[in-house]
């Protein structure tokens, strides 16, 4: 069975709602799975049978939070909490299943540099848990992320979903809306729940 893993962190835009959300999504949307959330925020989950609630380890802000996802062992199927899933999205995970690792190629630098990620949706199997020991033995907070420490550190070949998935993924800023789209990425602003062009319902 796959891990579909998030990452709650406070101090910011998100919200429980937002990870009960995705999870909903998930549910209706996604193979089976076990959803998992690392948190600093797991009393919230306290009652919630479907979602797997676990504490984040180390106290670094923001994104960075992010980097502790790669202690899970794989197969992991990653969203950001700004991710909205519009119909099932078996046919993408069939298509990566034997990947080791998936990611975005940055829907705008990527135009001019294919091996430029975004680290919004990820899919890995293994253990990648050296990226996490890696980043705790010498973090360095880039500009770029998380995602432009991967673009750095992340020492084997990548598989990009753009390349196997084409269309069926999207960002709501950068992609027109067409019928093909199973995923939309809202990264930045808007957040989904700012927006009335592509359904979205938080959960209470």
């Amino acid at each position: 069975m796959i891990s579909i893993a998030t990452v709650l962190r406070s101090g910011g835009d998100y919200r429980a709602e937002h990870v009960r959300a995705l999870a909903d999504m998930c549910r209706r949307f996604a193979p089976e799975h076990r959803f998992v959330c690392l948190t600093d925020q797991c009393y919230a989950f306290a009652h919630s049978w479907d979602i797997d609630a676990r504490p984040l380890k180390h106290d670094w802000a923001g994104w960075w939070a992010k980097m502790e996802l790669f202690t899970l062992p794989g197969p992991v199927l990653f969203f950001d909490l700004d991710t909205v899933l519009r119909r099932d999205i078996t046919p993408l995970v069939e298509l990566v299943r034997d990947e080791e690792f998936v990611i975005l190629r940055d829907f705008y630098r990527g135009r001019t540099n294919r091996h430029a990620m975004q680290s919004s949706m990820m899919w890995w199997n293994g253990d990648q848990s050296r990226l996490t020991a890696r980043f705790a033995a010498d973090p360095r907070f880039y500009l770029g992320g998380d995602q432009e420490w991967l673009e750095q550190h992340y020492d084997r070949p990548a598989t990009y979903w753009q390349d196997v998935c084409g269309k069926a993924i999207g960002s709501f800023k950068a992609s027109p809306r067409t019928e093909q789209e199973r995923v939309i990425i809202f990264h930045g602003q808007p957040r989904p729940w700012q927006q009335t062009e592509v359904e979205y319902h938080a959960a209470a």
